[in-house]
């Protein structure tokens, strides 16, 4: 299941921050620590600067993907 994130999604904005975290150190890139970017995801994300699509899987609802 695939879902849009909002500014006041605040557990989806958790997840989508520890994945962007994830993939950033796991490909050598420099990625603020997880805690602070759920904030910065949402105020990008409520001055419609991007758009954060968060993949859960079926059974659990676990993000896998952003």
């Amino acid at each position: 299941m695939v879902e849009t994130v909002t500014g006041s999604s605040r557990g989806d904005g958790v997840a989508a921050a520890q994945l962007l975290h994830d993939f950033n150190c796991e490909n050598d890139e420099p990625a603020p620590a997880p805690h602070e970017l759920p904030a910065r995801l949402a105020e990008l994300i409520e001055g419609e600067h991007v758009m954060v699509l968060l993949a859960r899987e079926d059974e659990t609802g676990v993000g896998v993907g952003v």
